[in-house]
């Protein structure tokens, strides 16, 4: 995780000028910070998608958002 601390450091040393080629290097950190809560959506068990507008969609949203959130309570050690 790289916090205040690494982007203002990252930022002061690099420059304005290499913003552009520091987010491309941060690609990998980035990558590899988010696998985990890719993989949690990914292993998501959906329920049924209703019409448009139906409230039972809210369902779906729900699933997404505890899988997200029990990840991060994993990862924080909580």
């Amino acid at each position: 995780k790289a916090g205040d601390e690494k982007w203002q450091r990252k930022a002061t040393v690099n420059g304005v000028q290499r913003w552009g080629p520091g987010v491309t290097e941060a690609k990998g950190d980035y990558a590899a910070g988010f696998a985990p809560y890719q993989a949690a959506i990914a292993a998501v068990q959906l329920p049924p998608r209703y019409a448009r507008r139906d409230p039972r969609n809210l369902a779906r949203v729900k699933a997404v958002v505890d899988a997200l959130i029990a990840k991060k309570l994993l990862i924080m050690g909580k």
